[in-house]
């Protein structure tokens, strides 16, 4: 009978050594999204790859996205989007890739189109 409690009790504390995996960075990372609410959402072909931002500081943040839209259908859709939400188009390039440069009073926002990827870098002015 002893034995059977031993190895419950044995059991019971394996189980709870054991880790359970912590998503602090796609957490981080949502958080960050979140906190940039006045962008659209991305169209539903694009999946974020990786978000760049200055340590302990979030006014600089670059996110990677790769997508499979047509560069001419992503640039429309952020032509649209951006002013949608109180974006003003400053600046676009069509040189070899697509560049999309949009302000608002305190923020700027660049938005780069190339084959199959997509990063869109936002910073406070100033920063």
């Amino acid at each position: 009978m002893s034995y059977i409690f031993y190895l419950f009790f044995f059991m019971l504390c394996a189980g709870c050594g054991i880790k359970k995996p912590v998503y602090i960075e796609n957490f981080q990372q949502k958080e960050i999204l979140a906190k940039y609410s006045d962008l659209p959402d991305t169209p539903f072909l694009v999946t974020l790859q990786s978000i760049e931002t200055v340590p302990d500081e979030h006014d600089q943040v670059q996110l990677f996205y790769t997508t499979m839209m047509p560069s001419q259908e992503l640039a429309d859709f952020y032509q649209q989007q951006m002013e949608r939400c109180g974006w003003e188009l400053l600046a676009e390039s069509h040189a070899q890739d697509r560049l999309l440069y949009y302000t608002k009073p305190t923020q700027i926002c660049s938005i780069l189109i190339s084959e199959n990827k997509l990063t869109i870098y936002l910073c406070k002015k100033g920063a």
